[in-house]
């Protein structure tokens, strides 16, 4: 039964017909994940929506779609990741409700861009991802990664800082002080970040 307030569309296929067989996007709710849905062709990006879905439906959900590189969760993600999820096989990933989710995709994230929001991280997490990506012992396909955190957030960015071999960003010397970030995300366009500022680091 149509719930009032729930959008009638279950799913916004995205489409340019004048170049035939390209890729496309696909918007779809996450209370439909459970539901018998049609499986479409050619999509490479999938935006979820919704307030909150269970890993194991989006799994299931993104088992029908092997070719996806680039993957939107709006909604918080409630589920334990293992060594065959299949959200560890997409290559950009952006959560904008990170929760306790987010710090787990990290440790595991095979892909090349991680964008989340309203994250919840500890100090140990981040130091342990920066230390590993420093030294190549993973995360070998990363490219790029923007953590948001929490308004809650009482993290402690000195602890993480004093733990690191890092120094102070210099872009006259070695650093290059704008860096063009690419999102790689729908209606999402590259962004110029400038490094020179304050709490900046090489590491």
């Amino acid at each position: 039964m149509q719930d009032e307030g729930r959008p009638a569309e279950v799913f916004i296929l995205i489409v340019d017909d004048t170049h035939g067989d390209q890729p496309c996007a696909l918007e779809v709710y996450a209370d439909s994940f459970t539901e018998e849905v049609p499986i479409y062709e050619n999509v490479n990006l999938i935006f979820v929506t919704g307030e909150s879905t269970q890993l194991k439906d989006l799994e299931n959900f993104l088992s029908q779609y092997p070719k996806v590189d680039t993957l939107l969760i709006e909604p918080l993600v409630d589920g334990e990741l293992t060594s065959s999820s299949e959200i560890l096989n997409i290559e950009n990933v952006h959560l904008s409700e990170s929760g306790q989710f987010g710090p787990s995709l990290l440790s595991q994230f095979n892909g090349k861009t991680f964008d989340t929001y309203n994250s919840v991280f500890k100090e140990a997490e981040l130091n342990l991802f920066i230390r590993k990506w420093m030294k190549s012992e993973g995360y070998h396909n990363l490219e790029s990664v923007k953590i948001r955190l929490s308004p809650n957030s009482d993290l402690n960015r000195e602890l993480i800082i004093d733990q690191l071999e890092t120094e102070e960003f210099n872009p006259p010397t070695k650093s290059q002080q704008w860096y063009q970030f690419d999102y790689k995300l729908l209606n999402v366009v590259s962004l110029s970040v400038d490094f020179s500022g304050y709490e900046c680091y090489d590491v």
